[in-house]
């Protein structure tokens, strides 16, 4: 995940400078861009994990039950990357655009709403494989969340700005 938040980084001025600037087609192309930069780099850790999963494993241990069990983690966790890449743009776009509260709440229902509760939820019903899906699909739904939220509040905003020009 180490390149999204490299990307994130480097959308923080990008957006604030143009958001400042009212150009919101270049806001939206910039986290859409980032937006695709955590999609492409998620599907592409899923299948380089896939294949690269037992090989990795071996690494760490020669027990055939931990080698099944690190296979199993580097199979399922890895299908949330790309939403979590798509959680940290949001967050990171909400802060360029003057929201750091609302990306600070979203990382909160992200954390307690949705990992910590599917987490446990996971375990309790299907020990480590529920635990490790249970993370996955918190991944997920955050995701969804923040990309949802992402275009509402910029939605707001360039609505908010162009009423302001029109008085």
């Amino acid at each position: 995940l180490i390149p999204i938040f490299g990307v994130c980084s480097g959308l923080v001025p990008f957006i604030g400078q143009n958001w400042g600037a009212d150009l919101f087609g270049r806001v939206n192309r910039g986290r859409n861009l980032g937006y695709l930069s955590a999609a492409v780099w998620g599907v592409a850790l899923i299948g380089l994990l896939h294949f690269a999963a037992e090989p990795i494993a071996r690494i760490f241990s020669d027990d055939p039950e931990v080698i099944r069990e690190i296979v199993r983690y580097l199979w399922i966790v890895p299908i949330g990357y790309a939403t979590v890449g798509i959680l940290s743009v949001t967050e990171e776009t909400l802060n360029a655009i003057g929201k750091p509260i609302i990306a600070a709440v979203q990382t909160l229902v992200y954390i307690f709403v949705f990992y910590i509760p599917l987490g446990i939820f996971g375990a309790k019903t299907h020990a480590f494989p529920g635990l490790l899906w249970g993370l996955t699909t918190a991944d997920v739904l955050g995701g969804i969340v923040g990309l949802w939220l992402a275009r509402t509040m910029c939605r707001r905003g360039e609505r908010a700005c162009n009423e302001g020009k029109s008085k």
